[in-house]
């Protein structure tokens, strides 16, 4: 699935990012996932605090397969400001953990 977010609004650029950015992950592509990732986060206002949390923990998720795990401090920390109750953020800060505990 390729969406064409061209003369979309904002919101609607900010959803095909993501969209793209969850088909990528889901390829194994964790590079480009993290790219499209970043892109949807420059887009979503600050006033969507939930969405913005999603999307870093999405981004730390596939920071954590490409063992990038400062990057995942980052966007966890981040994610936890915006919504400390986020349960996939905290996963995922725990299991960056013991990926770090094994290496």
């Amino acid at each position: 699935m390729v969406v064409d977010c061209i003369g979309c609004g904002v919101e609607v650029r900010r959803w095909c990012w993501q969209a793209r950015g969850n088909e990528a992950y889901n390829a194994g592509q964790y590079e480009e996932a993290v790219r499209f990732y970043g892109i949807a986060i420059e887009l979503c206002p600050d006033k969507e605090a939930t969405v913005k949390a999603t999307l870093l923990t999405n981004r730390a998720e596939g920071h954590r397969q490409l063992t990038q795990m400062k990057k995942v401090v980052e966007d966890c920390g981040a994610a936890l400001e915006l919504q400390n109750t986020n349960t996939k953020v905290l996963y995922i800060c725990i299991a960056e953990k013991s990926d770090c505990d094994r290496q």
